[in-house]
């Protein structure tokens, strides 16, 4: 009878383990070799039909090596999570719209990732460190290792993640966001305090330090300036001063964002403002509608924009010109160059008081195109730091979803070449301001110190 009970409950105890197995794998299922295989294989794929300029940034032969490693690696059943992490590795040869980025990644599993950033918020999270060429630095020393692991390992580690179409300073500040801010810094490094950070400084002396690292309320205090909203302003009417935080390209309500642009111009008008900063130091693009519709706020005469467009005939492509399955088979993988410029039309009734335009390494995509508009229009000034992208707008990003794990990437659809730009590693500012990685605001004081340097600027 003892030995009956004993077998029952053993019975039950392992019916429950299978039940809680199965429930976590029904939750975060673990993909087969094959199902992997054929994911990735599928995102090649994607990118080989689509992309017009997919060896933009590498060769073919650097982008075939790179998909061998990745292919090494799928040599074991992997979630989602793990899998996306490693197929990112490809972004370093990519542009910055094409592959799957840091926020598709954190979309996979939300729950998981929430999870790992209450952790890194209860074991601290890194202390804020500068990145400067791929170095790091910390109380101004460079960083040798941190809990043992190598600074060098760490930003590689990082850098296969981001896409080649990010300047140099860009690459910088997005490894300092995602190490020392973001839940990233647990969730991919499984860094957790306490801290043994050691370091070395110029005269090569190692110094060691330990840190708990940051609570919630220090990080709260970094990013306290980043924009939540789309767009602000502040007037200060006194010394005829205007200030539009341009913070985004990406909004649900195009309608609404006009009627809020409109509004915004029509107070910059009435108050008679002499001198108008629109800050984009915080807008990473979006929709390339609105910074044109900012732009044609600005009183400004007809020019042409000289670029030129490529595209590859694709099946999307021809589907969304209902070009046919015949035009399809016979143009298949042919790059379709557009080389008219663009003519932007006179505005002769739209703000004509003197603009700036506040730049930074964030600034990216649409809101990168809406300086180059700036500076081609010939009358406003760009102040701040270089810009986020190079000189290839590899854009248009379209979604597709890997069959099995459900991941989704982007692909660009087409490459613009601004041929009149200097901007092979982010569009030079006129007047050179440093900007902190998180000063997302400028108060009247930091706008009155930029006129002065601007007297002093000579075109």
């Amino acid at each position: 009878m003892y030995k009956f009970r004993f077998i029952l409950v053993f019975w039950v105890i392992c019916t429950q383990c299978m039940y809680a197995i199965g429930k976590i794998r029904e939750n975060k299922p673990l993909y087969s070799v094959a199902q992997l295989k054929e994911d990735f294989t599928f995102y090649l794929q994607v990118l080989e039909e689509n992309h017009p300029n997919l060896y933009a940034y590498c060769t073919k032969e650097e982008f075939d090596n790179r998909t061998n490693d990745i292919k090494r690696e799928i040599r074991q059943p992997m979630t989602a999570l793990s899998f996306g992490l490693l197929i990112m590795e490809l972004n370093s040869l990519l542009d910055g719209h094409s592959g799957p980025l840091f926020y598709d990644i954190e979309r996979i599993d939300p729950d998981k990732m929430v999870a790992e950033q209450d952790t890194a918020y209860q074991y601290g999270y890194l202390p804020f460190m500068d990145v400067c060429d791929n170095k790091l630095y910390y109380k101004d020393e460079q960083v040798i290792s941190i809990n043992g692991r190598k600074s060098v390992e760490i930003i590689d580690y990082l850098n296969k993640r981001i896409t080649a179409h990010d300047s140099y300073k860009r690459r910088d500040v997005i490894i300092t966001h995602y190490l020392c801010a973001r839940k990233f810094s647990y969730s991919l490094l499984k860094l957790v305090a306490p801290f043994t950070i050691k370091t070395k400084t110029e005269r090569g002396k190692i110094h060691t330090y330990k840190e708990n690292g940051w609570n919630k309320d220090d990080y709260q205090q970094l990013v306290k300036d980043i924009p939540s909203s789309p767009m602000e302003s502040s007037l200060y009417t006194k010394d005829s001063i205007a200030c539009l935080d341009f913070n985004t390209c990406n909004v649900e309500d195009y309608g609404d964002y006009r009627h809020w642009v409109d509004s915004i111009f029509n107070d910059v008008q009435s108050a008679s403002i002499k001198y108008l900063f629109i800050n984009v130091t915080w807008n990473e693009g979006g929709s390339y509608d609105l910074p044109y519709y900012v732009f044609d706020k600005l009183k400004h005469k007809a020019f042409y924009w000289d670029f030129s467009t490529h595209r590859k005939v694709s099946k999307l492509y021809c589907d969304a010109r209902h070009l046919g399955s015949t035009y399809y088979k016979q143009n298949r993988g042919k790059i379709i160059r557009d080389d008219e410029p663009l003519f932007r039309k006179e505005v002769s009734s739209g703000y004509a008081g003197q603009v700036f335009v506040i730049q930074s390494p964030w600034t990216f995509s649409a809101a990168n195109d809406f300086c180059l508009l700036i500076k081609n229009s010939g009358r406003e000034l760009l102040v701040g730091g270089r810009t986020g992208q190079k000189n290839q707008n590899i854009t248009e990003r379209h979604i597709f979803k890997l069959p099995h794990t459900q991941i989704e990437f982007g692909c660009a659809m087409v490459e613009y070449i601004h041929k009149d730009s200097n901007n092979n590693d982010g569009l030079c500012p006129d007047i050179p301001i440093d900007i902190g990685i998180y000063q997302a605001k400028f108060s009247l004081d930091d706008l009155k110190r930029m006129l002065e340097l601007a007297k002093q600027y000579k075109h």
